[in-house]
Order: structure tokens, then C-alpha cells, then sequence
């Protein structure tokens, strides 16, 4: 950053009541850390990684710069969508990322970048980064501007997605690029990020806790960390179980790994049918608020070769692909309009 280039800001701490903070608490958790120690080291590890996290509010600046306590960020920074509220959705302002290094320890500050050519209020959404720790955020607007409160989601009660580090946000470039933070982009809804790389197990702790939750749905994504299909048979109904009890109505979707177009082998086709067989229970016992989506469409279509970075985490193609594919369905079951563009256009199948 040049030197003294946000010298004229006015710098503003997270923390103040004005700012909204949705999908952490003010120390940018997901879950708090005995439920975390609860569930097993690689949740411990992970449950401080600030996915999902954001905060709402509405500013008339014209630039806005950020500036925070990072570690381990690997190169992800913030970004900021403008919500419209005539349309109920997000649409991309900004992104803030320091450039010169790829690992970002320490003192994160962003060059100013401009947000609005007026003066009017408009509210905003800034995602923080789904990997590393954040300790301590402050944003900078131009010193004649005023912050105040942002508005609401259309329902203030979340939809909770669990899975894996596809669902926290793996290899996605900015945090508003993974699957999740698309779908709540598009349909202005509130969500909590339970996506932990590599340590979604469908653990007994794990399922409690999120029954305990005040959520409107559930996204249910943790195919590709069970270590084998039988485990995967252990722990899937049972969190289906765990959940229903204490959230009889709320809509409950399954969904099998993805990546699973490039890899039939027998175990991963087993892995889908362990899925699908606990939304047929679920069904014949009377639940018709479920849904399974086959992960094998998700990444379909033109250029579907090009949705990944590694063969399994997508990149944001593939994220896209997925909300594309996921979003529609989240929407229809909580009574969501999907007219009016984005996820309602033609996919290819």
C-alpha cells in the first residue's frame, strides 16, 4: 500500500452496536469452543476460522478501505456486496485484499476502493475470509461520511450449512464466491457456515449441538469427510434423527459429495446411496420437507472439467455450479419467489 494513502480515513471497529455481525460472535467463532473441544481436534482447530462470518450496515461513503489482525489468511480477503433491497438480494461491490504476500500474518490494511459515486445511504454486507483468524476489524470510510444501522435479512433465523471444506469455502478466490455466501447473495438469506476441511464427521456432539440451533432450514454436506462409507451409514441417519426431534418442520436437505462424476468407484457410489436411503426413510415415515440432491449434477455441464482446482474442491465455476444447482431448492422449500434472474435463468444439464 502507498504510504499515507488512507491517511484521511475515518476508521470504525466492528464492534460498535451499529454493525450487525451474522454467522460468528464478536470473536469471530462459529460455535463456542467447548462444543468445538466436544467434537474433536480438527473442529478445535477449525472453529475459529471466521466462514461465513459478515456484518451488515449502511454507510453514504464513497471509498471504503479495511483493515484488521490476520493470520494464516493464505491470500483470502473481504469483500463487499451492495444489498438491493427492491430486488432482496446482493450484488458485488468490492473486494479488499493485501497483494503483496500470499500468507497474511499480522497487520491486514487494503487500498481504498471506491463504493458509491453519491451521497445517499446504502446498505452493505462485508464478508470476512473463510480461513484464518481474525483478531480485531475496522472499517475506513472517507471522514465526512455516516455509518448507521443495515438492514435485515428476509428472515433473521439462519439456514445452517454442515459439510466439509467445500461447504467452508475451499479455493474459492474471495469469500462471497463459495456456494453458500452465493445462495444467501441471491436470495438475501441469513446462514451459518458449519463447513470444517476435513473434520465433518457427522459427529453425536456436532449433531446436538446444531438441533439445539434456531434455524429456519438445514443443509446437510459432510459426505466427503466420513472416512469411508461405512461410517458415513453410522452417523448420517442419525443426524437426520438428532435434528428432526428437535426441528420437526424446518426444511432438511441431503446432499452427496460432488466430485463423484470423475470417481464411480464402489464405495462412493455406496456413499450416494447412503444418502438417498435416509431421505426414503425420512419420507416413509411421514417427513415431507426433505430433499436429496445427487451430487453428480452439480458440477454438470459445459467446461464441467474446469470446476475444480484439484479434481475436488471447486473453484468459482464450480461454486457457482453448485449454488445454480443447491440455491433453487433451498429457496423453493422455505417459500422463496425465484423470479426475477439470476439462479431462475436456464442451466445446462
Amino acid at each position: 500500500m502507498r504510504p499515507g494513502e488512507n491517511d484521511d480515513k475515518k476508521w470504525i471497529d466492528y464492534k460498535l452496536p451499529i454493525f450487525a455481525i451474522y454467522g460468528t460472535n464478536h470473536q469471530f467463532e462459529r460455535l463456542p469452543l467447548n462444543v468445538a473441544e466436544k467434537v474433536s481436534a480438527g473442529v478445535t482447530e477449525l472453529y475459529s476460522n471466521p466462514a461465513g462470518g459478515r456484518i451488515r450496515f449502511c454507510t453514504n461513503s464513497k471509498t471504503m478501505a479495511v483493515r484488521a489482525i490476520v493470520s494464516q489468511s493464505r491470500g483470502v480477503g473481504f469483500d463487499l456486496f451492495r444489498v438491493d433491497e427492491k430486488e432482496n438480494r446482493e450484488i458485488f461491490a468490492a473486494g479488499f485484499r493485501r497483494q503483496e504476500c500470499f500468507i497474511c500474518d499480522g497487520k491486514f490494511e487494503s487500498r481504498q476502493v471506491t463504493i458509491s459515486d453519491g451521497n445517499e445511504m446504502i446498505p452493505y454486507t462485508l464478508n470476512f475470509p473463510y480461513i484464518g483468524n481474525l483478531h480485531g476489524l475496522e472499517i475506513g470510510i472517507d471522514s465526512d461520511a455516516k455509518v448507521e444501522a443495515g438492514v435485515p435479512y428476509r428472515n433473521e433465523r439462519p439456514v445452517v450449512f454442515y459439510g466439509s471444506s467445500i461447504t467452508q469455502g475451499a479455493w474459492a478466490s474471495r469469500p462471497g464466491s463459495c456456494y453458500v455466501s452465493m445462495i444467501s447473495q441471491r436470495y438475501n438469506l441469513n446462514y451459518l457456515n458449519l463447513g470444517f476441511a476435513g473434520n465433518a464427521r457427522g459427529e453425536r456432539a456436532m449433531a446436538e449441538y446444531m438441533a439445539g440451533l434456531d434455524m429456519c432450514g438445514f443443509v446437510c454436506d459432510y459426505d466427503h469427510n466420513a472416512e469411508s462409507a461405512k461410517e458415513l451409514e453410522q452417523t448420517h441417519l442419525p443426524m437426520y434423527k438428532t435434528i428432526r426431534s428437535a426441528h420437526p418442520d424446518i426444511p432438511y436437505i441431503m446432499i452427496s459429495r460432488p466430485d463423484i462424476i470423475t470417481d464411480r468407484s464402489k464405495d462412493n457410489m455406496r456413499r450416494l446411496e447412503i444418502v438417498r436411503e435416509t431421505c426414503e426413510y425420512a419420507r416413509a415415515n411421514g417427513d415431507r420437507n426433505v430433499a436429496f440432491i445427487d451430487g453428480r449434477t452439480l458440477l454438470e455441464g459445459d467446461y464441467c472439467c474446469n470446476c475444480t482446482r484439484d479434481g475436488i474442491h471447486p473453484n468459482d465455476l464450480g461454486s457457482y455450479r453448485m449454488a445454480m444447482k443447491i440455491g433453487p431448492v433451498v429457496a423453493q422449500m422455505l417459500g422463496i419467489s425465484q423470479e426475477g434472474g439470476g439462479f431462475h435463468e436456464t442451466q445446462n444439464n
